[in-house]
């Protein structure tokens, strides 16, 4: 008679050491996205990115028609500036970069905890749904989290339209709705994030047959026009459609291999697409026969990542389009709702090590950590547009000669990038956007060498400091709107003469 193997007992954590474990890791992460908070107003970017929407709330366009201004820099779509309205309620500049930080925390943790809610095992564990969080928040991108870009909006719509498709089928109509919604309004976030609605109709197609695919097709398309009509009678449809298409297809490409393998780009380029790519590829049959949401993921990550190279390869593309991998973290805590209970006890300690190893990664990495509100340099620019008040342009913090002055003048990366489109400003349109009295330019720590410095400041200007800001002075000339020296010889109806090969991107 041969014995009976009996199981032998797995060793679980206690629930006591499993909080332990979860409060640390929560402690670590709450330092890294309070950091990451406080250095929200440092950047100057930020600033120049949230402006539009400062503009829509006073009644200027965020979109300018050809000939028209003033420019910005936002040449993506205007729901991230809707999502920003709470922060043009603030007094100053400092703490609407800082409501804004806030805004921009927010629709990247609550997106992410909902899916990994609706993905951990049932009888839900908190604990357990506190780490999964904590993981995926930790192997969030830093730049997503300091600063504000249509990226953020647009993944943060993807995720909720995976979370609403998430055991979906054709007679869950109104899940498949949301959730076309979600992709849709992803696409009025950034125009080249096509990858949440194209991976859904793969998905249904794949789980549920042709005709489920062609009717997600329809959702899109009328949850696309019913969008569309709103945007565009909110913020024009002229300029809308210029900004957001004509100037971003003007934009030249860079060779996608030689730019991908720069030592700046080169290690997002293999964490962000080459490996995924290859587990993807190499799991893909496997993963597709099971036809879940592990499958949702794999196609919207291989519907993203060719939108995703197109931006990177535009001239001003950066690390921020490179974002497809991101639609695979729910798929990581798919992975972590499948433990077979012999590796069940290893579930806390072993996300506790990943998330320490990432946030070690992201202090090591980081520049300024931050732990107190870095509000200093935008209180400062305040400071100097109330005191040369219809004198000193702030090219890249406009923000501060809104709060002084109640005025919009050009952003430079803005005039750059019409610029590098082909679509140059006139002389006419360069100085109706300017300070009447125009004699000063300040820069935040530094003189950024680009259209300003090089083409509307004397030559003869004195540099000073205050602060955190380099300032260019000459005295003022109230016959001239523009500054002594003018290498591009304006006239009213001829566009700036600007060579973008000079341009830094």
């Amino acid at each position: 008679m041969s014995a009976i193997a009996t199981p032998i007992p797995q060793p679980v954590l206690k629930r006591p050491i499993q909080i332990a474990i979860a409060v640390m890791a929560a402690c670590a992460t709450g330092v890294w996205l309070w950091s990451c908070l406080c250095s929200f107003p440092l950047h100057p970017w930020n600033a120049i990115r949230i402006a539009p929407s400062f503009m829509w709330t006073a009644g200027v366009t965020p979109y300018p028609a050809p000939g028209l201004g003033p420019v910005t820099t936002w040449i993506y779509g205007p729901l991230p500036l809707l999502l920003l309205w709470p922060a043009t309620l603030a007094t100053d500049s400092a703490t609407a970069l800082l409501i804004a930080g806030v805004i921009n925390l927010l629709i990247m943790v609550i997106p992410v905890a909902l899916v990994v809610y609706q993905q951990v095992p049932t009888p839900v564990r908190p604990a357990q749904v506190v780490m999964a969080t904590l993981l995926v928040v930790a192997l969030w991108p830093a730049a997503n989290l300091t600063f504000w870009q249509a990226d953020n909006a647009a993944i943060a719509l993807g995720y909720l339209s995976f979370a609403m498709l998430r055991n979906s089928g054709s007679h869950q109509g109104y899940r498949l709705w949301f959730a076309s919604a979600a992709a849709i309004l992803a696409l009025w976030a950034k125009p080249t994030e096509l990858g949440p609605a194209l991976g859904q109709i793969a998905w249904l197609g794949l789980c549920f047959g042709t005709r489920a695919a062609l009717e997600h097709v329809a959702r899109c398309a009328a949850c696309g026009a019913g969008a569309g009509l709103v945007f565009l009678s909110l913020f024009g449809a002229e300029g809308v459609l210029f900004n957001m298409f004509v100037v971003p297809a003007g934009l030249p490409l860079v060779p996608l291999l030689a730019k991908a393998t720069q030592a700046q780009f080169l290690p997002h380029v293999l964490i962000g697409v080459a490996l995924p790519t290859l587990i993807v590829l190499a799991t893909l049959r496997r993963v597709l026969i099971r036809r879940d949401t592990l499958a949702l993921s794999y196609l919207m990550f291989l519907t993203s990542l060719p939108f995703n190279l197109m931006g990177f390869a535009s001239i001003g593309g950066n690390v921020n389009s490179l974002h497809a991998h991101l639609y695979l973290l729910p798929a990581l805590v798919w992975s972590l709702s499948l433990l077979k209970t012999r590796w069940a006890p290893f579930f806390f300690p072993g996300a506790a090590l990943m998330i320490a190893l990432a946030l070690g990664v992201h202090f090591g990495n980081a520049p300024v950590l931050a732990l107190r509100p870095a509000t200093g340099a935008a209180n400062q620019a305040e400071t100097l547009a109330r005191d040369y008040a219809g004198r000193l342009y702030l090219p890249w913090h406009p923000l501060a000669t809104y709060y002084a002055e109640g005025r919009f003048d050009h952003v430079e990366d803005g005039i750059m990038t019409r610029a590098l489109a082909k679509r140059p400003l006139t002389a006419t349109t360069v100085r109706q956007h300017l300070p009447p009295l125009y004699s000063l330019v300040a820069y935040q720590e530094f003189i950024y060498d680009g259209f300003v410095t090089r083409h509307l400041v004397p030559e003869d200007a004195v540099q000073s400091s205050f602060g955190n800001w380099q300032i260019l002075s000459w005295p003022p000339s109230p016959s001239k709107a523009v500054a002594t020296k003018d290498p591009l010889k304006f006239a009213p109806d001829e566009p700036t003469a600007l060579d973008p090969s000079t341009l830094r991107p």
